[in-house]
């Protein structure tokens, strides 16, 4: 889970990669279960909330949505 830029809205994301938007929150992608290799494990967001990106479980392996880059 993670919290807009204003407090007003958050994130919530499923293992299976599905997100969930709330309040003032923008869809801005999520991943299909044959685009993983392991769960979801979290997400963080960018510093203006205009992207996000989610971790799996192994740790390593980054999906980036929006304006958030994997690098």
């Amino acid at each position: 889970m993670a919290a807009t830029p204003s407090g007003h809205g958050y994130w919530l994301t499923a293992s299976d990669g599905g997100i969930f938007s709330f309040g003032d929150a923008t869809y801005r992608g999520s991943t299909s279960k044959s685009d993983l290799q392991h769960p979801i494990a979290g997400m963080a967001r960018t510093t203006n909330g205009r992207g996000y990106w989610f971790v799996e479980t192994d740790g390593v392996t980054v999906h980036a949505f929006g304006n958030a880059r994997v690098g």
